[in-house]
């Protein structure tokens, strides 16, 4: 995932749940994502743009990444 990768083929079943492990997002890049997005909503509703989060600047391609995260997290069935 860190080479932007978004799928991989898979020729044979023994090959499903490692692409699967690769392509999950952990519990720590889901609860950054859940916060993340939480937050630009919050700031959202108030008018305001870009924002700081754990001493970063936040604007949309880091919101885009971040509700992504929540997206593969639901396709593995992982509750958010």
């Amino acid at each position: 995932m860190e080479m932007g990768y978004t799928g991989k083929f898979a020729i044979h079943p023994r090959q499903v749940n490692p692409i699967q492990q690769v392509f999950t997002p952990t519990a720590e890049q889901i609860d950054r994502a859940r916060r993340l997005v939480t937050e630009f909503d919050a700031r959202e509703a108030a008018g305001e743009g870009v924002f700081a989060f754990e001493g970063k600047m936040i604007d949309m391609p880091m919101i885009r990444a971040a509700r992504w995260v929540l997206e593969r997290a639901r396709a593995a069935g992982i509750r958010v």
